[in-house]
């Protein structure tokens, strides 16, 4: 079985009456800099905003009227979102089970699951055609609704499939147009899928989810690290969180600017490399998560020592370098 790492960014919404869309520079940035070939060993989470990809796969059991094998669906489930999100952690106790199909054009949508991770929804669905599908061809294109208003200013995410009618999806949505105020209770989302490619129709769903649990559990430590950019912009480390989706490094800039991607690396006190890398920014800040291709962090670590590194995006010539540059001292944060 192959999988597919794929870019999902900012679709338009036609009905414009209905729901709020806005094409926004920051969109249009992200857009720019991630169409650049970015998949390489290291960092295949980074097209888009999160790249993830597959290793199995796992069948979906759709209504199980036994109270033990709704368990193990459940099980299954979570194992899924984790497996692409490279994640050896529990989710069934932050897991929203949705389980609602919707078909239209030849395509039968299922959204079996989503996570929500304080301002980040993790979808799972399950995308069944008439006809056959090619392994990396189009997929459907999905935007997040909060009260009719568009919530989620981009996503990122990988797919694979697992016949030649059937491919299997895990996309993260990011909840950057909200309030984050609007994200501390549950929630009542929707979630609309289009297939711009061909035009086939669209597909939403409706339900609620909450985060209290995730939150409940998410380790959240200040940070007052600072570093400085080539062009002179300063980037203000402010909080480093963990919990059993990832660990992420937040950060905030006076520059004004969205010019140069990012990287974090360096080793716990363990010896064991660690790396992370910028998921979503904007002209304010952004965030970075742990690149775990290789592994998770690991439950024993009790510091991280890490190094910034930047690289400016390309002007003209639509190649992304790797020529990073360090743009400041190792600093360590203690995790336990």
């Amino acid at each position: 079985m192959k999988s597919n790492i794929y870019m999902m960014l900012n679709d338009i919404d036609s009905e414009a009456d209905e729901y709020q869309e806005e094409w926004t520079e920051l969109e249009a940035k992200r857009l720019k800099k991630k169409v650049l070939g970015r998949v390489h060993k290291k960092s295949r989470k980074k097209i888009a905003i999160a790249g993830v990809c597959a290793a199995a796969t796992f069948a979906l059991l759709a209504a199980v009227p036994f109270r033990g094998a709704v368990a193990d669906a459940v099980e299954q489930l979570s194992y899924r979102i984790g497996d692409f999100l490279g994640i050896d952690k529990n989710l069934a106790p932050y897991e929203q089970i949705v389980n609602q199909s919707v078909t239209e054009g030849g395509i039968t949508v299922t959204l079996n699951s989503v996570v929500l991770d304080v301002d980040e929804l993790i979808v799972s669905t399950t995308e069944v055609y008439e006809e056959a599908i090619t392994e990396g061809g189009p997929g459907l294109m999905g935007n997040v609704y909060i009260n009719g208003v568009r919530a989620s200013g981009g996503a990122g995410g990988g797919s694979y499939t697992s016949d030649e009618h059937t491919r299997e999806v895990v996309m993260k949505y990011y909840l950057d147009q909200v309030d984050m105020a609007d994200l501390e209770q549950e929630v009542n989302f929707a979630v609309r899928f289009n297939d711009y490619e061909e035009n086939r129709g669209s597909w939403e769903f409706k339900f609620s989810a909450s985060g209290e649990q995730l939150s409940a559990d998410t380790q959240t430590i200040d940070l007052t690290y600072q570093c400085q950019l080539p062009d002179g912009s300063n980037i203000t480390f402010t909080k480093y969180t963990s919990n059993a989706i990832g660990q992420k490094i937040f950060y905030t800039t006076d520059g004004n600017k969205n010019d140069y991607d990012m990287k974090l690396e360096g080793t716990d006190n363990l010896g064991n490399p660690v790396s992370f890398y910028v998921s979503s920014s904007n002209k304010e800040g952004g965030r970075f998560v742990i690149d775990n291709s290789a592994e998770n962090l690991s439950d024993d670590a009790e510091t991280l020592t890490l190094t910034p590194y930047a690289v400016k995006f390309p002007e003209e010539s639509g190649r992304m370098s790797n020529d990073y540059e360090q743009v400041g001292e190792p600093f360590t944060i203690e995790v336990r």
